[in-house]
């Protein structure tokens, strides 16, 4: 079972954005993250990007629900359940 969950999926110009929890410490992306290392491209690329991130929107984390519904994959796909 993928215990992945995901908070946004976008599709924007042929480009694929996800934001998600992931709680398998055997995830390729945990250890990626795990191992991380910002290296002179990451600095360049941080550094030319920091400046449309200065435009978005801010949210108010203390308004996000205290209760989520699990987000399960069933056949390759998302589904939601709740008792």
């Amino acid at each position: 079972m993928n215990d992945t969950v995901f908070i946004s999926r976008i599709i924007d110009d042929g480009e694929y954005h996800a934001i998600f929890i992931e709680k398998d410490t055997n995830s390729r992306y945990y250890s990626w993250l795990r191992e991380f290392n910002f290296n002179e491209w990451d600095t360049a690329t941080y550094d030319s990007s920091i400046e449309s991130v200065k435009s978005f929107k801010k949210f108010n984390l203390q308004d996000l629900p205290r209760k989520w519904c699990p987000l399960y994959v069933f056949k390759e796909n998302f589904y939601l359940y709740a008792p």
